[in-house]
């Protein structure tokens, strides 16, 4: 057995004088535990705090010193094994082991001792006592700890995923635990959230997500987007990983419906466009006859000139599409033909307003109008965007061009303050705010006439 030699008496003055009088001594003193109890640790580890006693006069509360307390390993979940279930006490004064053992008060009237927890799972019962006091319990409990875990993003978060409003995220959002080895940890709990979404967005949510890691250490959450085409913010928490790596976010964007039409496109990228030629080796436009251009002149051809058309036959067909609306869809070569035959242009540039003629069928898509930087200031101006945006309204804008006074896009969406656009001209998918110079705004109505603008 360890046990430490036993020394009950250790009083200094205070035992000399009472020696022999152990029940007086009960009256004179009083024992208080004053740190350590209710601590968990691994088998065969140390636990954290010092378990401790405090000696004290009984009446006046005075630290004593040098007095002896017995400390003992009482209850073990090997007992049946070892007579201290493989736990051990160690006094800090000088590092020695055992079961059973005397420690003696310093200056402050404090006994202490640190415990190194047994072999097993469960509760070790640790007493401190001096004489007839009765003792000070702790109870220290042995778990089985479980290796660090991390979480991180497997899939479904980079690239950022961008859809039509509403629709459903093509790739789950996928996480992964794993150890400080680098092994996948399965039945982990994770939680997936919505953490912020776009003001006045409804619809959003997850369609299904895992509330713990899988066989191979991964859980996933399907997100459906809400209706306004903006920034969607999810994130994955996991309470048992370690605090650095157990919340990760992912982040989706929504976007308005669009058949994103190129006015390079094969089908009606060589069309003459509107009535407009240039003589050869120059770009200055002039009116002509498409059938018979003069001498040395071709037609402008709607890859040429055709942005501002093909945009806003995109903005026909969105409506159409979303509302279910009575009028024919439309190409950019179909509406080329009908502004030309309804005096939708004027020298070369689209008037916008045709539209309400186009969509005339019950429900009107109107022209609410243009908006130029120089106008207003930049705020406003992508106020009136994200506005529109909010509303599921596509927006035309304005932007520079290398070849033309100027090029246009439709605004579909924003995603990580970016503008998502249907580009007639190019392939890409978004611009930044600064490239704005102007807006096009529509709407659709209930009425039969749209308002007059300007």
């Amino acid at each position: 057995m360890r046990v430490k030699p036993i020394r009950r008496l250790g009083f200094g003055l205070l035992a000399f004088a009472l020696a022999g009088k152990a029940h007086a001594v009960c009256r004179l003193v009083s024992l208080n535990a004053v740190g350590g109890d209710g601590q968990s640790g691994a088998p065969l580890q140390i636990v954290p705090q010092l378990l401790s006693v405090q000696v004290n006069t009984y009446n006046t509360a005075l630290p004593l010193a040098g007095v002896g307390v017995f400390f003992s390993i009482d209850s073990a979940p090997d007992m049946s094994v070892d007579p201290f279930g493989f736990a051990l006490l160690i006094d800090p004064a000088d590092g020695s082991q055992f079961g059973q053992g005397t420690v003696f008060t310093d200056a402050n009237g404090v006994a202490s001792v640190q415990l190194q927890l047994g072999s097993s799972t469960g509760p070790y019962t640790i007493s401190a006592g001096v004489y007839c006091n009765n003792p000070a319990i702790f109870t220290e409990t042995a778990v089985q700890t479980r290796a660090a875990r991390f979480l991180s993003v497997f899939a479904g978060g980079n690239p950022i995923q961008i859809e039509v409003v509403g629709s459903t995220l093509p790739v789950p959002m996928t996480v992964i635990v794993k150890d400080s080895s680098g092994t996948a940890v399965p039945n982990t709990g994770v939680n997936f959230s919505t953490s912020a979404a776009p003001v006045g967005a409804v619809g959003q949510g997850f369609e299904s997500s895992d509330a713990m890691t899988r066989a191979d250490g991964k859980a996933s959450a399907v997100f459906r987007l809400g209706n306004v085409p903006a920034d969607y913010q999810i994130r994955c928490d996991c309470a048992s990983c370690v605090p650095e790596a157990s919340s990760v976010p992912f982040r989706a964007c929504g976007k308005l419906r669009s058949d994103d039409l190129k006015q390079y496109d094969v089908a009606w990228s060589t069309h003459s466009y509107d009535d407009r030629c240039h003589l050869t080796g120059s770009t200055v436009p002039f009116n002509c006859s498409p059938q018979s251009p003069p001498r040395n002149s071709v037609p402008f051809t709607i890859r040429q000139r055709g942005c501002a058309m093909s945009a806003m036959a995109d903005v026909i067909n969105y409506y159409h599409d979303r509302y279910s609306l009575t009028y024919a869809t439309t190409t950019p070569s179909e509406l080329n033909q009908y502004l030309r035959n309804n005096v939708g242009f004027s020298r070369g540039d689209v008037d916008f307003r045709r539209i309400g003629n186009y969509t005339a069928s019950g429900r009107i898509v109107c022209y609410g109008g243009s908006t130029e930087l120089g106008s207003t200031t930049f705020d406003a101006l992508l106020n009136r965007i994200d506005t529109n945006l909010t509303q599921g309204n596509p927006v035309i804008l304005r932007i520079p061009s290398a070849t033309n006074p100027a090029h246009f896009v439709v605004a579909i969406g924003k995603c990580m303050g970016k503008y998502l656009i249907a580009d007639p001209g190019h392939d890409r998918a978004s611009i930044d705010p600064e490239q704005i110079l102007g807006i096009r705004e529509f709407a659709l109505t209930t009425g039969s006439v749209c308002p007059k603008t300007p």
